[in-house]
C-alpha cells in the first residue's frame, strides 16, 4: 500500500564429464524448503507496509485518475501465552506517510514530520498514531478477539460532532472487524505446509473492506527465495491478488450521500515474512483499480 525489488532464481546445472553412465544428464542441487504457518511467536517486531495504487473514479461520464502512495510503521509485541494458552498481540502505528495526487493537486502527510502539510489528512490519520490496537490470540492459534480501532472513531466523533456520520463509517469499515480479517486474511495465504523455491499456491478470502464493503479477495503467491535475516530465514514472496466488490454500497460523502459499485482491484509486489514467526516484516505493493460512484438524489 517504489516497486518491487526482483531477483531472478538461478538454477546451476553440474555437469559430470567422463560418467558414461550418466550420458548428458543435468545435476541439479535440491531446492531449498521452509515451514509457513502462523505460529505468533512472542517477541517485538516491526511492521513496514508500503503502497502505490493507482486509481481510477468515474463519476457519470466524468473519469477522475488519482494515484495514493501510503507507508505505514507498526511496532507489534507479543506476549507469551497466559494459563488458558492465549496470547496478546499489540499494534501501534509509529509512522504513517501518504500522499494522493488528484485533478492537478497534490496532498501530502507525514507525522514525523514537525508540520504536515495537509491539515485534512492529519485530521483522519492522526488519531490512528495514539490507537493501542490488542489482539487476543487462541491457543489454536485463532483470534479471538479484538479492539483498539472502534475506540479510534469513537473517540473522533466525541471530540468532533461535525465529523460523526464520518466516523461512524470508518468505524464500521475499518473498525475492529477489519483488523481482525486482515490479520486472519494473511495467516490464510501462508500454505501452513513445507515449500521449496518456486512453489506456488493460492488463497481466497471474503472481507469487508474499507468504504467499498464487503468484497472478495483471490491471491496467488510463489517463494520467491529465501534470505537471511536478523531473527534467521526471511521468506520473500510474490503476490498477486485480484479484489472485486460483491454488490453496490451507500456511504455517506462530504455534500451527501454515494453509492458505489464495479470496484476493482489488481496488486501486484512482493512479501518478506519472518519465517520462525511469520509475521509480515515488509510490503511493496502496486495497485490498480477502479469503481463507479454515484451521489444520490437528494
Amino acid at each position: 500500500m517504489t516497486s518491487a525489488k526482483t531477483a531472478a532464481v538461478m538454477l546451476i546445472a553440474v555437469f559430470i564429464p567422463g560418467a558414461a553412465c550418466l550420458g548428458d544428464e543435468v545435476a541439479k542441487p535440491p531446492k531449498k524448503t521452509v515451514l509457513l504457518r502462523q505460529t505468533y511467536t512472542p517477541g517485538t517486531y516491526l511492521q513496514s507496509i508500503r503502497t502505490k495504487m493507482d486509481q481510477t473514479v468515474q463519476m457519470g461520464e466524468m473519469e477522475m485518475p488519482q494515484r495514493i502512495d501510503m507507508q505505514f510503521l507498526v511496532g507489534v509485541r507479543i506476549d507469551p501465552p497466559d494459563a488458558s494458552g492465549s496470547k496478546k498481540m499489540t499494534w501501534k502505528y509509529e509512522r504513517i506517510r501518504q500522499s494522493v495526487q488528484m485533478m492537478g493537486m497534490t496532498m501530502t502527510y507525514d507525522s514525523a514530520a514537525e508540520k504536515p502539510r495537509n491539515s485534512a489528512m492529519a485530521q483522519a490519520l492522526e488519531p490512528l498514531l495514539k490507537a493501542e490496537i490488542v489482539l487476543v490470540i487462541g491457543p489454536d492459534n485463532k483470534i479471538k478477539s479484538v479492539r483498539g480501532m472502534d475506540a479510534v472513531w469513537k473517540d473522533m466523533a466525541s471530540k468532533n460532532p461535525a465529523m460523526a456520520r464520518m466516523a461512524e463509517q470508518m468505524r464500521k469499515t475499518m473498525g475492529d472487524e477489519m483488523i481482525k480479517g486482515m490479520v486472519e486474511k494473511f495467516a490464510e495465504g501462508l500454505p501452513g505446509k513445507v515449500v521449496a523455491v518456486g512453489d506456488t499456491w493460492n488463497a481466497k478470502a471474503k472481507m469487508n473492506l474499507p468504504v467499498v464493503g464487503a468484497s472478495e479477495v483471490v491471491s496467488a503467491y510463489k517463494l520467491k527465495r529465501l534470505e537471511e535475516g536478523p531473527r534467521g530465514k526471511v521468506a520473500v514472496l510474490d503476490v498477486k491478488s485480484t479484489v472485486e466488490s460483491k454488490g453496490p454500497r451507500k456511504i455517506q460523502g462530504g455534500t451527501g450521500q454515494m453509492t458505489l459499485r464495479k470496484m476493482r482491484v489488481e496488486t501486484t509486489g512482493q512479501t518478506r515474512v519472518d519465517v520462525s514467526n511469520p509475521l509480515l516484516l515488509d510490503s511493496t505493493m502496486t495497485q490498480k483499480g477502479s469503481m463507479e460512484m454515484e451521489m444520490d438524489a437528494a
